[in-house]
């Protein structure tokens, strides 16, 4: 149940983005991105990555984990 109630969120968001004015070039360099979604094989937690928006040359990830139980 949690696992459509988040994609009905991410549906949403992404429905909501497209709506909105669109990003010049130089916009869409500074902001995060989520990618890499991955549920646990018992489904309690969610792993993803976090892209901080690009410095210099490059880009650094993170990697989350959260925890479904408790969100």
């Amino acid at each position: 149940m949690k696992r459509a109630a988040l994609a009905l969120a991410a549906a949403a968001s992404a429905l909501a983005a497209l709506r909105a004015a669109p990003l010049a070039p130089a916009q869409s360099l500074d902001r995060r991105s989520i990618g890499e979604l991955e549920f646990s094989h018992d489904g309690t937690r969610l792993v993803f990555t976090v892209a901080e928006p690009v410095k210099g040359t490059t880009r650094s990830r993170s990697i989350w984990l959260l925890d479904l139980s408790t969100a």
